[in-house]
């Protein structure tokens, strides 16, 4: 059976009905995707903090979520 998407070019989205569920692995290193991820977010949350708030970053495990 082909895949055959259905594409909504002028909304730029696709028929969530028709889509087909892919995991693939880059290679990356997990720990320094994440470490990349937090890094951005702890720079935008500099950049919305108000003058004297400090940024913190907590990781939790799955079990605390």
């Amino acid at each position: 059976m082909a895949f055959q998407p259905r594409i909504d070019w002028k909304n730029t989205t696709l028929d969530e009905d028709m889509q087909l569920v892919v995991i693939k692995s880059l290679g990356l290193d997990i720990n320094k995707e994440v470490a990349k991820i937090r890094e951005a977010w702890v720079n935008k949350a500099k950049t919305l903090a108000t003058p004297g708030e400090e940024v913190y970053v907590a990781q939790l495990e799955m079990a605390e979520l």
